[in-house]
């Protein structure tokens, strides 16, 4: 298993994102534990390609194959799988600006 990104949430946790299984993880480095926040993108995603911090305190995050677009809020603890952002794509990368910014691109 490895990680192509993390972000760091607004209680300076940290998340990153796995791969080969698209695992969202989170460690609290108060505590020093792990916590596997499960599969947002659902069972057919092979990775999580980027993952960051909306102004919102979101954890936002694209997946690989499907180009999936998913939401994790830290305080309540809900996950939102917006699903396949584009049909031509396989992957989505989120990023945070002034709008609501994504940025896609094949592998």
């Amino acid at each position: 298993m490895g990680s192509w990104g993390y972000t760091v949430d607004h209680e300076n946790r940290i998340y990153l994102g796995s791969y080969y299984n698209a695992h969202l993880l989170r460690f609290d480095p108060k505590t020093e534990e792990w916590e596997d926040l499960g599969r947002p993108g659902g069972e057919s995603e092979s990775f999580i390609c980027k993952i960051t911090t909306g102004r919102d305190g979101k954890i936002w995050g694209g997946t690989f194959p499907s180009a999936k677009l998913f939401s994790f809020d830290p305080k309540t603890g809900v996950t939102q799988n917006y699903g396949r952002i584009d049909p031509d794509q396989f992957t989505v990368i989120p990023r945070q600006g002034g709008r609501a910014d994504l940025l896609r691109h094949p592998v």
